[in-house]
């Protein structure tokens, strides 16, 4: 019997063959949507993320990296895989105004961005943007994207989509990382051994002072001679290799002088404990600073870890992220584990939408 070819089961399959990748793409958006969905967090909550730089389980391109962007809408007691899994992850912001729906990793292979609060993400970045040690939103103007990277200072002003590494002194030099340290509009790039300002969007900068390895500025009232005024204008401590420097704050604010009574230690993080006193980490543990007395106290007690890279505040709780295991909260005047064991927690950041 000669063959006969069933046209009807091929017209059958050649449909079925057509809709399969659209009914893909439909489940696909769909079920991004819906993830998408589940992320959003509600007005008025609190999230935690935590970049992680590695674990030992890290391997360039692994599919099992654990490292990237994590989030924890608990207080910082737990927390879930947010961002991508392959990269080394540096730092992270948001549009706050967007509450977690539009978000930014800092990585070494570029930016990534997410517009679904983190379901999906790309990179936004080329092959000339490398090694982003932070990147912030210009919450005033989210327009405005900044990257601190080690091969100089870009910026964006569509949100991400196009950057450009604008000339000035900070083009194709080493910038370490980005902070609003006052009120306006006011830009702070730490530099390879100085911090510079700028406030038209870093299209000009103006240096701040020499420093061994700058790393971050952090505002408080209380300056180093015991002073504790508000009158005064408070003062601004200077995260340095070579441990943490304080001068007044405004025009007149003088050389930084080194902090008295604090370690000479690599200071990683900084962040306010209220009034005039101040936490601040480093390779030689957290100590607490207190403008008024003034002196430092050591809180790093039973820490596994006393290299401590981030802090973060989760309501009246301290959280330290260590370099290699993971993070901790202070808990009375001993530190308990508080997740993400054996890794490098690079940043901590705290969102309130």
């Amino acid at each position: 019997m000669p063959y006969q070819h069933d046209w009807a089961s091929s017209r059958n399959h050649q449909r079925t063959a057509q809709a399969t990748p659209c009914s893909y793409r439909t489940a696909l958006l769909f079920a991004t949507a819906l993830w998408a969905a589940l992320l959003q967090q509600p007005a008025g909550a609190t999230t935690f993320y935590a970049v992680v730089l590695a674990t030992p389980r890290y391997a360039v391109g692994a599919s099992t990296l654990q490292s990237g962007l994590f989030v924890s809408t608990d207080n910082a007691h737990t927390w879930r895989q947010l961002g991508p899994r392959n990269v080394k992850g540096y730092s992270m912001d948001a549009v706050d105004s967007s509450r977690g729906r539009i978000l930014f990793m800092a990585a070494g292979n570029g930016v990534h961005r997410s517009t679904d609060f983190g379901a999906t993400w790309r990179i936004v970045t080329d092959w000339r943007m490398t090694e982003v040690m932070d990147v912030m939103v210009d919450q005033h103007d989210p327009r405005w994207i900044y990257a601190a990277t080690a091969f100089g200072f870009w910026r964006s002003g569509d949100g991400g989509d196009h950057w450009e590494n604008p000339p000035g002194e900070l083009h194709g030099g080493y910038t370490y990382r980005l902070q609003t340290p006052g009120p306006g509009n006011e830009l702070v790039v730490a530099g390879e051994n100085r911090f510079f300002r700028s406030t038209d969007h870093g299209s000009s900068w103006q240096a701040m002072g020499s420093f061994t390895e700058p790393r971050g500025i952090l505002g408080i009232v209380g300056c180093a001679d015991g002073s504790c005024s508000a009158s005064r204008g408070g003062c601004r401590m200077y995260a340095t290799g070579e441990g943490v420097m304080v001068a007044a704050a405004g025009p007149a604010r003088g050389a930084p002088a080194q902090l008295p009574g604090c370690p000479r230690m690599n200071v990683y993080a900084m962040i306010s404990a209220g009034g005039a006193s101040a936490y601040v980490a480093g390779d030689s543990g957290v100590w607490l600073y207190n403008a008024c007395t003034p002196r430092c106290e050591e809180r790093t007690a039973n820490i596994a870890n006393p290299i401590v890279h981030a802090l973060v505040m989760a309501n009246d709780t301290l959280v330290a992220g260590t370099y290699g295991d993971g993070l901790f909260r202070m808990a009375g005047n001993s530190w308990v584990q508080s997740g993400l064991e054996g890794s490098i927690v690079w940043t901590l950041r705290r969102k309130e939408w």
